[in-house]
């Protein structure tokens, strides 16, 4: 990879205007309202506020003066995406750890509910992720919204994982795209369940091998593969 322009705007945005990709988890972390307000009463002075805002970020983090300046860094590619196709890659690294639970769903109904709360090319994950990681064993998810919660948890995790090494000014810029791990399926009913992901994906896949799970599935153009009375 020849790597990123320091001038590209995602990088630009990346390195100098964090508040423009905030997940919506961390909002109430950095007193957003007054200057959400402002923005949304003002929007010509939203640029500005942007730029108010991100240097309060920035040095509440310890990254004012800590910009990434080197655009082959490992990971950076992934770390600038923008939030469709993070939360895209997150999916598709959630839907590969946990495809042998996923393959228990046998019927045209779980099928359909399965592609309904995790994307129409879920199945070609579901059929081909051996292939990237051969996954989590556990029981048949109750329902499409257990499976998407757990996916989804998965796949923050496995991405947290493949970042632990990255440089700081990299790895925490990124997580500031991403939801706290304890906010990432807040509707468990269990707390402990979050953990035991967590720490399942922790057991199955070290910080190269996330990275490398987070490469396979990044990019790739899916055509939906259509149920044919199963996911197997």
């Amino acid at each position: 990879m020849s790597g990123l322009s320091l001038l590209e705007r995602p990088l630009v945005i990346f390195n100098f205007l964090p508040s423009k990709t905030l997940h919506p988890a961390r909002m109430a972390d950095y007193e957003p309202w007054p200057r959400a307000c402002a923005m949304a009463v003002a929007p010509t002075t939203a640029a500005s506020w942007h730029r108010h805002w991100s240097a309060a970020i920035l040095l509440r983090e310890g990254l004012h003066d800590m910009p990434v300046t080197d655009g082959a860094d490992a990971g950076l590619d992934i770390a600038v995406l923008p939030q469709h196709a993070l939360t895209l890659l997150v999916r598709r690294m959630g839907v590969a750890l946990c495809a042998p639970r996923l393959r228990h769903a046998i019927t045209g109904s779980s099928v359909r509910a399965l592609q309904d709360a995790l994307g129409p090319d879920v199945l070609h994950w579901i059929r081909d992720a051996r292939a990237v990681h051969p996954g989590l064993p556990g029981a048949m998810f109750g329902d499409a919204a257990e499976a998407r919660r757990d996916v989804d948890l998965a796949g923050y995790a496995s991405l947290y994982l493949a970042f632990r090494g990255a440089p700081p000014a990299l790895a925490r810029r990124l997580f500031l795209k991403l939801p706290p791990l304890a906010a990432a399926a807040p509707s468990l009913s269990a707390s402990m369940a979050n953990d035991d992901i967590v720490h399942a994906v922790s057991a199955a896949i070290d910080s190269d091998g996330a990275m490398a799970l987070a490469r396979a599935v990044h990019g790739r153009p899916l055509a939906p593969v259509q149920p044919s009375g199963g996911a197997r």
